[in-house]
């Protein structure tokens, strides 16, 4: 089960399987992505074997139990534990052994937020201050809260929102968003970039941006359109 685990590339890591960690593995299936579940309970992980998924059964915040999981060839790492200074423990490792990891972790308590940071988090969410404002936004926005609903991929459009990184040698690289035509091409529309230079997120932008290698666009669309997009961002000798 190991030997399977560390052939992966690219795969997701997620830590804690509980009621938040389930509801996060049921997303990654249906994106179609390989991720490991660690849980310290054996029959979780003997669960998720018998149906096909790849496990590790160990505590998340030991070296060996992450490198067990193959968290030196992962995309990203999420932890979903019960208490916050797991979640410390499990972010500082993980990011002390992969610094290139994308790491987003839950926090219970406000309080934790800057130490989930400070260890080297991506991202750290508060899971009642999320839920909260989507109430509110429900109760005052509806119609927002609509479309947010069809963009998440829960609504009954088949409509989405991607990323998708300009690679090096690409038609799209050293391009501006009107020459590169990709509302022709694609269908796809591009709502933000991401610029890779100044890390700085453009919305709405210009159509006389330049687009360049490793910039991040997020675009709207649907699957074909995006696939689409993913094409033309991708170089062309790969």
């Amino acid at each position: 089960m190991e030997k399977r685990n560390l052939e992966l590339r690219n795969h997701y890591i997620l830590c804690g399987y509980g009621r938040m960690g389930r509801v996060i593995a049921e997303h990654l299936r249906q994106e179609r992505v390989d991720f490991v579940v660690v849980d310290n309970r054996l029959e979780i992980v003997e669960m998720i074997w018998d149906s096909g998924g790849y496990a590790v059964c160990g505590d998340a915040t030991a070296d060996a139990t992450l490198e067990k999981a193959g968290i030196h060839q992962a995309k990203g790492l999420v932890t979903v534990l019960s208490k916050d200074a797991e979640n410390v423990f499990v972010v500082l490792t993980a990011s002390q052994l992969n610094p290139k990891l994308v790491i987003l972790t839950r926090a219970n308590n406000e309080e934790a937020i800057p130490k989930l940071y400070r260890a080297g988090a991506t991202t750290v969410i508060n899971p009642y201050e999320s839920a909260g404002a989507r109430i509110a936004q429900s109760l005052l926005r509806p119609a927002v809260t609509d479309f947010m609903r069809i963009m998440s991929g829960t609504g009954s459009l088949e409509v989405g929102v991607e990323q998708v990184e300009v690679q090096d040698g690409s038609a799209l690289a050293g391009v501006s968003l009107r020459d590169s035509n990709i509302r022709q091409t694609t269908n796809a529309m591009i709502v933000a970039i991401r610029k890779a230079a100044k890390q700085q997120m453009l919305f709405n932008p210009d159509p006389g941006t330049l687009l360049e290698t490793d910039d991040i666009l997020i675009a709207i669309g649907t699957k074909d359109a995006l696939d689409k997009l993913a094409e033309l961002a991708r170089a062309k000798n790969t």
